[in-house]
């Protein structure tokens, strides 16, 4: 061995050592360059720098080189896939290597002395790596793929631990044990079918009374769960029993396995045991349970095998594709994915400088946790915290269980996996009263002299009146770890005001709207449900952000508020209709005037935030306090994470590029060395209007256009300056409305409204004129400015048909634009015009300005205007509800400017009116439209020589979007056309 070979092995060492001192693992899973890394291979004389055997985890090789060194450590990790370990690697003999990381070290750390090479490690001294993945040498893929992942050696070792979780690795695990879940259900209630109140009782114990599929479904979960952590538990030390010795002839004894529960319960760890032992079949004898549990074992072995490690919650992601996708879209409930949970994580609590300096003070929330992967992923990045400043596991452990963490949500099985997951994490440790548990709703009768009244869940934390011990109360699903003296299984959880310094949750959606209602899944009866909704919307949202018009998720979004203590950071999972509907003002306000450095992230690629939501979502990020950065910085990230490694990665790296930023600002984000985003920090407003950036794709060229343009100026590079013009919102200009419940309701629908509607035949077209309707949109008839009625209306309630044909008018807004298949964004009709469910009336006399707009809105000008600051949730389309439509912006046409620009084009009106235009999406192509786009471009003052130069720029760019084609291939702009 040469000398340098022998001092990079010392460096080695002590790398080693230093990696040891802040991930927490224990000494014997890791192999270090030594005397212990000889023969571990079997057939091989290689020696690998490092070899990790994690708990869970496949085995991951290190391989390390000095920066300048002539040695390529992407290379020797390379040599080592395809190995198969010996039995010199314990518990992880026989296993194969096919995951590693290549790691350099710092510049100029061959210089480093023995003595000093820990501390600077430890002191924060940044290092390299990079992962090199195959079954083979011969056959392998890098990430990242250009360069190299940078960080500290805690960050280092975090990475490491977290290899295996990718993201296809979690779903196929999950489905795959889903499948063997449902079939047990299957099975259990085939077992159960002569004893349906038994099958009733275990329903109404998993949250679903009267729901016996449901129930079942649920009851198999969380006896999976149990048994996968009974097998933790025993692999820790912590239990003698593990489902191996419950087996008979190797079949699994259910009857074993309920005794072994019931001696946990004895011991401890009550809050995962409690909810299966309470729920096991009791009216069967045991072995009549034998094919139900051995489908749930062969399901536990599934998990087992996958050697998924600690970050994927697997529990939870079970529970996901177990439940049937409807079941939980009924109240718009829906659960994180486990990559974007570590995004949401990592974003959330980026550092460890602002938590308070003793770690046993940290605290973390979410009140609605649902499978608890948020909070567990919370709980990961503490750790990492607490690792690095070697504080002791078993005790930060502790204290998190104990204190730390607070979960709440209404559901049993909620609890349930919240608890089970986080104690997967340190089965180690012994735990007493937890801080994770089910909050009461629906009726509640104290005592028989008071009189009845609701709870509301975690909602009631908005109560500033009740008593701490009545409000946080839970009697279900009991939450205790170790037993205690009394019987009593009631557990007062600790949430008081500004406490918290982290608060992550993916709210319920809900509202009672559309086929849909608030508290819909929550086992209470529709009085019950109705005077909870009378108390959160007449009490509890009072003075708050909460909209029950928006949703509950603006009613969790004054709950975090509530929680934050000053400095505190909230990560929220919500809809992206957030960022740009009216009822979300006052969500939008508080964010704004309460807190800094707030972040609006999205990620394309067609993928959900949360799991099968169906919606375009987005994460919420905030620092609440005075200081920090002012301005909402909009984050768009090219694609879905492929792992949490991936997810956590990306958020330090987005942390970092975002941490000194001043509005106006903008880059792209790199992970080692690969693009994977890019961010632009908007100007502060604080008036809660739309956060127009959310979900741009072209957010550093469209956006920055498209919100000037909002705000009344043309600023593009090709112009020689500026182009400024006045704005008003669309309510200054037009009286807008009334909506369609007023006016009235289609044959044959809920009556409601004026009129009932009927739709015109083509055979007669002047059926009952007096009362004609612009109601409905049709794509392939609705393809001019000037359009024709859908319907016409005769009067269901006379005395409002005369007040609402007072309303009638001949211009119309689209309020729910499809860019994919319609044409116009606003309508014009020969005759005045009832609206409709389709189209918003606009009334104003003067002529002038009803032209102006509607040439305006139906070019590419008005179609950016609308489509930045109305709701994206869904690609191809923007929603807009009649009050959203008159707050929308647009150019003052009754500026005397304005106004004498547009009285040049007005006797063009029938031949503007009437040319056929095509899809809006495909307005970097249409002719007839760029007719449209010239007039406006003059009305708005653009230069002639610059006009069309200026449309071609933002119809090119906002055709190119994919929230505009409904991520289609993106439409590229024909130059030929585009210079006619």
């Amino acid at each position: 061995m040469s000398r340098e070979e022998r001092d990079e092995q010392v460096f080695n060492l002590r790398f080693a050592e230093a990696v040891l001192r802040v991930s927490g693992w224990e000494e014997d899973r890791v192999f270090k360059d030594d005397r212990r890394t000889g023969d571990l291979f079997a057939g091989s004389r290689r020696k690998p720098d490092m070899l990790l055997t994690l708990p869970a985890s496949p085995p991951l090789v290190v391989e390390c080189k000095y920066s300048d060194s002539a040695g390529d450590p992407v290379e020797d990790a390379r040599q080592e896939l395809g190995l198969v370990l010996s039995e010199k690697a314990g518990r992880a003999a026989g296993q194969t290597i096919n995951r590693a990381l290549a790691v350099r070290y710092p510049e100029g750390a061959d210089t480093w002395r023995n003595g000093e090479i820990v501390e600077r490690f430890l002191s924060g001294e940044p290092i390299r790596w990079k992962y090199v993945e195959g079954e083979s040498p011969d056959s392998y893929t890098t990430w990242p793929r250009s360069g190299y992942l940078e960080g500290t050696v805690a960050e280092f070792a975090s990475s490491a631990a977290d290899a295996s979780a990718d993201v296809d690795s979690i779903l196929e695990t999950g489905a795959a044990a889903a499948t063997l879940i449902r079939a047990a259900a299957a099975s259990m209630t085939g077992v159960l079918q002569n004893h349906p109140q038994e099958i009733e009782r275990i329903s109404t114990l998993m949250g679903a009374p009267g729901l016996p599929e449901v129930g079942m479904r649920v009851a198999c979960v969380v006896w999976f769960d149990s048994l996968l952590i009974m097998n933790e538990l025993a692999l820790a030390g912590r239990t003698d029993d593990s489902t191996d010795g419950c087996r008979s002839n190797g079949f699994l004894h259910p009857g074993k396995v309920a005794a072994v529960w019931e001696h946990i319960l004895d011991v401890n760890y009550r809050s995962v045991f409690r909810l299966a032992a309470d729920s096991f079949p009791r009216v069967v004898s045991a072995p009549a349970l034998r094919v139900p549990f051995q489908l749930l074992d062969e399901a536990v072995g599934k998990v087992e095998m996958s050697l998924l490690g600690k970050a994927a919650n697997i529990g939870g992601e079970v529970f996901a594709q177990v439940m049937e996708e409807g079941a939980r879209k009924r109240s718009a409930s829906f659960y994180t994915n486990p990559e974007n949970a570590e995004f949401l994580a990592y974003a959330t609590l980026p550092s460890r400088n602002e938590l308070p300096d003793k770690w046993r003070e940290w605290r973390i929330g979410d009140f609605a946790c649902g499978t608890g992967t948020l909070l567990r992923a919370g709980y990961r990045r503490l750790r990492q915290f607490a690792a690095a400043d070697e504080a002791p596991l078993d005790r930060f452990h502790l204290h998190m269980m104990e204190n730390g963490l607070c979960g709440l949500d209404i559901s049993p099985i909620a609890v349930h996996l919240t608890a089970a997951g986080i104690v997967g994490l340190y089965p180690q440790a012994i735990y007493r009263d937890t801080n994770i548990g089910g909050m009461r709703i629906g009726k509640v009768i104290p005592e028989p002299t008071k009189p009845r009244h609701v709870l509301a869940g975690s909602v009631e934390l908005l109560d500033h009146t009740k008593a701490r011990q009545q409000l946080l109360t839970t009697d279900f699903s009991p939450m205790r770890g170790e037993e205690t003296e009394s019987d009593n299984d009631i557990t007062v959880l600790r949430a008081a005001d500004f406490s918290f310094d982290a608060v992550l949750m993916n709210p319920p959606y809900s509202r009672t709207r559309g086929g849909q209602a608030a508290f819909d899944l929550s086992g209470v009866d529709e009085e019950e449900r109705r005077l909870i909704q009378k108390r959160v919307r007449g009490k509890l949202i009072k003075g708050t952000c909460g909209s029950m018009k928006a949703g509950l998720d603006t009613v969790f979004a004054a709950v975090a508020d509530r929680k934050l203590r000053t400095g505190g950071r909230v990560g929220l999972v919500l809809p992206l209709t957030a960022a740009a509907s009216g009822s979300y003002i006052k969500m939008r306000e508080m964010f704004e005037r309460d807190s800094r450095e707030v972040t609006v992230v999205t990620i394309g690629g067609g993928q959900s935030i949360s799991a099968d939501t169906g919606m375009e979502e987005m994460m919420l990020l905030a620092r609440c306090g005075e200081t920090g950065r002012e301005g909402v910085a909009y984050v768009y990230i090219d694609e879905p994470f492929f792992s949490t490694n991936a997810a956590a990665e990306t958020a330090r790296v987005m942390t970092a590029a975002l941490s000194n930023a001043e509005p106006g600002e903008w880059g792209v984000l790199v992970v080692g060395g690969d693009p994977a985003g890019r961010w632009y920090v908007a100007h502060p407003t604080g008036d809660g209007r739309p956060w127009g950036g959310a979900g741009i794709e072209n957010l550093l060229v469209l956006y920055p256009a498209a919100d000037n343009l909002t705000a009344g100026m043309v600023n593009l590079e090709l112009l020689p300056e500026p182009v400024k013009f006045p704005t008003v919102a669309i309510g200054d200009l037009f009286d807008v409305g009334p909506t369609h419940d007023l006016i009235g309701h289609e044959r044959g629908r809920d009556p409601r409204g004026a009129f009932t509607l009927h739709e015109r035949s083509p055979g007669r077209p002047g059926r009952d004129s007096k009362h004609l309707a612009l109601w409905s949109s049709s794509a392939a008839n609705q393809t001019s400015v000037l359009t024709s009625p859908t319907h016409y209306g005769v009067p269901y309630r006379k005395g409002d048909a005369e007040q609402q044909a007072s309303y009638k008018t001949d211009l119309f807004y689209q309020r729910g634009m499809r860019w994919t298949s319609q044409a116009i964004l606003v309508a014009a009709t020969d005759a005045p015009a009832l609206g409709g469910s389709a189209w918003a009336p606009l009334r104003v006399n003067t002529e002038l300005v009803r032209f102006a707009f509607a040439v305006w809105a139906n070019s590419i000008f008005g179609f950016v205007n609308h489509w930045t600051v109305t709701q994206r949730q869904h690609t191809g389309r923007n929603r807009a509800q009649i009050g959203d439509i008159g707050r929308i912006p647009c150019p003052d046409f009754t500026d005397p400017a304005l106004a004498a620009r547009a009285q040049r084009h007005i006797s063009r009106r029938a031949e503007l009116f009437d040319l056929q235009l095509g899809r809006a999406m495909h307005a970097h192509r249409d002719l007839e439209r760029r007719q449209l786009d010239l007039v406006a471009a003059d009305i708005l003052g653009i230069p002639e020589n610059y006009q069309l130069e200026v449309a071609q720029w933002f119809s090119d760019h906002w055709s190119e979007e994919p929230k505009v084609h409904n991520g289609a291939a993106a439409p590229r702009p024909e130059p030929a056309l585009a210079r006619s």
